[in-house]
């Protein structure tokens, strides 16, 4: 369970473990974001991946399977930071990756012996493998590789790393099979950090180069990928058109404090510079509540995105997810206002600012949407970057360069109008929930 209804990368997790699951086993993936679940059907086994903000679905879910005596099993990041929690919903908790222990759930299950709690002791990489073709519906995900798990940063607000003790890649051989078995020519590489490993980045672009895949391919990318000339290099001729950067802050006393020391605010023109020379749409990710943040944070950020020429920008409230430092951090603090997680969506503000209220922090987040596309977005500053030889390479690959930045535009008044009904809506039950009693 995710928790977005645009289209968007499929649940590859799920399809790596159904294509682990052995033949003699018949496997349907099922969103409930786009799909209405079959409750009536015989199912002998049902696993159900979610992250926080659609935790309390995934638990409803559970129950109702368990009520009508169908073992279930829940895993995913949530229920692996809140094991305890989600045992309480569930047959079986997976904590951690559930590749390693996948075969053991299955035999449990046909022996009616499951156990309560799953883990991979030994913290072992499961082992990479083709996906299975047709497990996903082209109708709601665009086509979507992970070639890495993992992350070397240690950023405060982030639960990956604890997610994933080690990182992990991919071999060359199967990524390009896998590369090759997706449809069409874009491609978005969902790894939360793709570029841990130059020397293994530099050896798949290449292969990707000498294989001719022509795929044109988008990924989150930390500032850093601009340190190595000869990786970027690589990665464009390869196919990288688009790139979402963490900038997170345009204060560098919230980033050191959120030990994202990677990101340095005086570098961030020339970064966006740097992936703009080589034809790269930049999309910048900002969040406000950090200490730091005052009232001015929200104005000041959207003069420097349009400053420095993003390209397209998204905005999120900073969320204590479990499994993160914040969260030990505010829970520690009693800042938390609520674990309700139907609100940890980082559109709604759970946990007490320090410069402002919960309602300004909101508004604020609101009015950014609203301000930049509405004051600062012009497609004209994109196309204003191509000149000389880089204009031949626009008018090839337009569709591609504009695929990505396109595809949030579409969806970003909406967005907005439906953050400004949501918020408008559920902060009278969310501040009610509040109140004293």
């Amino acid at each position: 369970m995710q928790s977005s209804k645009f289209l968007r990368a499929p649940p590859l997790a799920l399809g790596f473990l159904a294509t682990l699951t052995p033949s003699e086993f018949e496997v349907r993936i099922i969103d409930n974001d786009f799909e209405t679940i079959p409750y009536e059907e015989e199912w002998d086994l049902v696993g159900i991946t979610a992250t926080t903000p659609v935790a309390k679905r995934a638990y409803a879910i559970a129950e109702r399977f368990r009520v009508l005596n169908i073992p279930t099993v829940l895993g995913g990041f949530h229920p692996s930071f809140l094991p305890e929690e989600s045992a309480q919903f569930a047959d079986s908790v997976v904590i951690g990756e559930a590749g390693n222990v996948w075969h053991r759930v299955l035999n449990d299950c046909k022996e009616n012996k499951l156990k309560k709690i799953y883990r991979d002791e030994n913290n072992s990489r499961a082992s990479p493998l083709v996906l299975r073709k047709g497990l996903f519906n082209p109708k709601f995900y665009y086509p979507a590789i992970q070639l890495t798990k993992g992350c070397t940063f240690k950023c405060s607000f982030c639960s990956i790393r604890k997610m994933y003790k080690k990182y992990q890649v991919m071999p060359i051989k199967l990524a390009l099979q896998n590369l090759y078995n997706l449809r069409g020519k874009h491609v978005y590489f969902v790894d939360d950090n793709l570029f841990c490993n130059g020397s293994y980045c530099k050896k798949l672009f290449k292969s990707m180069i000498e294989a001719r895949l022509n795929k044109k391919w988008w990924v989150q990318a930390p500032v850093t990928l601009t340190d190595n000339d000869e990786m970027l290099k690589l990665a464009v001729e390869s196919g990288l058109i688009s790139c979402q950067l963490g900038l997170e802050s345009i204060s560098q006393e919230a980033l050191l404090n959120s030990r994202k020391y990677q990101n340095k605010v005086s570098n961030f023109r020339r970064v966006i510079k740097t992936l703009h020379d080589h034809g790269i749409t930049v999309v910048p990710f900002f969040l406000f509540g950090f200490d730091t943040d005052k009232k001015d944070v929200f104005a000041r950020t959207v003069d420097f995105a349009s400053d420095i020429e993003c390209d397209a920008v998204a905005f999120w409230l900073l969320t204590p997810f479990p499994g993160t430092e914040l969260f030990d951090d505010f829970q520690r603090q009693d800042r938390l206002l609520t674990k309700d997680w139907d609100f940890y969506d980082g559109y709604h503000c759970v946990f007490k600012p320090r410069n402002m209220t919960p309602e300004e922090l909101e508004n604020g987040l609101y009015h950014s949407f609203e301000d930049f596309y509405g004051r600062s977005f012009k497609f004209q500053t994109i196309l204003n970057r191509f000149k000389g030889k880089q204009m031949r390479r626009m008018v090839l690959e337009a569709p591609a360069l504009f695929y990505q930045v396109g595809n949030l535009i579409k969806n970003i008044t909406p967005s907005i109008n439906r953050l400004k009904r949501s918020l408008l809506r559920d902060r009278a039950v969310f501040h009610q929930k509040l109140a004293p009693k």
